[in-house]
């Protein structure tokens, strides 16, 4: 069994992270387009684009350089959200304003979009995305009350991975390690997901982008339903459901 007090200690000093994700809304609304025949969202050449990317967390850098640009078509009028994710992360103009970081910390291609797309969609100016940076924050001893397996490359070995004692076990609750820094404030963590620092929440959800969610992966209540950073009121810390400062 974990060990509660470690457990405990881990969480007091870890750093508070969020997983950057489009919000379920316009998920929702994306796969309705795309389903609708005949479609109003369409991202044409997914498979050109996306066939020789390499899996979810390893480098993608050559890749990205040199995939095809991406064609993306909305037809709905008046709908154009910010952040999409449909095989690659897709932001407009006011999320990358919003992000604000250089090359160093993001990249980004050009995006073509179809001659029939709607005024908004094309006023708002995608450019696909990619982090710059990868790390692992997650403490898997700490998160799987026990140390993985782990092969001669030291990663958890796909035994442990699918085994029953690792990520298969009873669910609980995401645990960072202790000292991490992130470094950047934005970057990928070892699955290729988005992970978002304090700061950057902070400045990305004070521009008022309601099509961007920040994901709480640390909680207890995460377990059972998903847990949202929240906007703060004005002179007030930001409002955190189950995150690694109130539990």
């Amino acid at each position: 069994m974990p060990d509660a007090s470690k457990d405990q200690e881990a969480s007091k000093n870890a750093p508070v992270l969020w997983m950057l994700v489009p919000s379920f809304a316009t998920m929702r609304q994306l796969e309705k387009l795309e389903r609708s025949r005949p479609p109003r969202f369409d991202f044409s050449n997914r498979d050109a684009v996306t066939r020789n990317a390499p899996p979810r967390g390893r480098d993608d850098a050559h890749w990205f350089a040199t995939m095809p640009t991406p064609r993306l078509s909305i037809r709905q009028a008046g709908f154009a959200p910010d952040f999409i994710w449909a095989g690659l992360y897709f932001a407009s103009a006011r999320l990358r304003a919003a992000i604000g970081l250089g090359a160093d910390a993001v990249e980004y291609r050009d995006v073509e979009m179809g001659d029939r797309s709607c005024d908004a969609a094309l006023a708002v100016d995608y450019r696909v995305f990619r982090p710059v940076q990868r790390a692992d924050p997650v403490d898997l001893a700490l998160t799987y009350g026990q140390e993985p397996d782990r092969g001669p490359d030291g990663e958890p070995t796909p035994e442990w991975w699918t085994s029953v004692s690792g990520p298969h076990a009873s669910p609980r609750r995401t645990v960072w390690k202790p000292d991490f820094l992130a470094p950047a404030p934005l970057f990928a963590d070892a699955r290729g997901g988005l992970m978002a620092t304090e700061e950057l929440a902070d400045r990305v959800m004070a521009a008022g982008l309601r099509d961007v969610a920040f994901l709480d992966m640390t909680s207890e209540a995460s377990l059972e339903r998903p847990v949202f950073r929240t906007v703060s009121a004005p002179g007030q810390d930001s409002m955190r459901f189950g995150s690694n400062v109130d539990r």
